[in-house]
């Protein structure tokens, strides 16, 4: 979506112990993350308080209270 790609910062490389090296992930600001927003894994959601890795194998929502919620892909 539109919200999603003007959260995105660039990517770097990160690194997931499943995959056992470095990797590029997407890197999404989260202050710019609006109700409805959907990232699939891996990524990670930074803010200033805090950060969200969002791992292989995961998606996140942002909810209707701008919460930031993480499921298990099917």
């Amino acid at each position: 979506s539109l919200a999603v790609e003007e959260a995105r910062k660039p990517s770097r490389s990160v690194y997931f112990p499943n995959w056992e090296e470095m990797r590029v992930c997407d890197i999404y600001d989260r202050t710019r993350l609006t109700p409805g927003a959907a990232i699939s894994g891996p990524a990670v959601v930074e803010e200033s308080e805090s950060t969200v890795v969002i791992p292989p194998g995961w998606d996140a929502h942002v909810d209707e209270f701008c919460n930031l919620a993480l499921q298990r892909k099917a």
